[in-house]
């Protein structure tokens, strides 16, 4: 890859990584001091927590992977012990997926309107994780359904199956028996 490719890249990634680490920052203050008085409204403040819970860890995890990508996009590969990190951190959101949803279910809200809030965030929240961790579904509207229809593979996974299995370097040769 030409340096100047790989400048683009890495110019392009450290906005991506940026920009997820903004948009979790946005969603965790927006929650937290604009609409708090809309979630006691509707009834919803726990359920809301619950709901973005997953959400800002997969966007904080997306930033992480962009910002640490620009070291090895178009020189290297993504560290072994880098990779294995996102594979236990795939399945741990699974959980955590499944952890929320019985919080939303627990602390239901006394609003319909906030039961939909609660859900569309936690809705949100497993998008942003299919769209990282098993399927790539972002693109722009024009192309989306031809997007999703490729069922591509998502950067981060590919960049951790390389790095996962990488050629382990072959130990030295043992001289011959006579």
């Amino acid at each position: 890859m030409d340096q100047h490719r790989r400048d683009y890249l890495r110019r392009r990634y450290s906005r991506l990584g940026w920009g997820e680490w903004l948009a979790a920052s946005v969603f965790a203050f927006v929650a937290a001091f604009s609409l708090d008085g809309v979630w006691g409204a509707l009834e919803s403040r726990a359920a809301v927590w619950w709901a973005l819970m997953p959400l800002l860890a997969v966007l904080l995890q997306a930033g992480a992977y962009w910002l640490a990508a620009r070291s090895w996009v178009g020189a290297g590969r993504m560290p072994r012990a880098l990779a294995r990190v996102f594979l236990a951190v795939r399945a741990l959101n699974v959980g955590l997926l499944v952890i929320s949803l019985i919080g939303i279910v627990a602390t239901w809200p006394g609003t319909v309107l906030g039961g939909l809030v609660a859900i569309a965030i936690w809705l949100f929240a497993v998008a942003e994780y299919v769209n990282y961790f098993v399927m790539r579904i972002a693109y722009r509207p024009d192309r989306w359904w031809r997007g999703v229809r490729g069922r591509r593979t998502p950067q981060l996974m590919l960049d951790v199956r390389e790095g996962v299995t990488r050629a382990r370097p072959s130990p030295p040769a043992s001289p011959p028996h006579d």
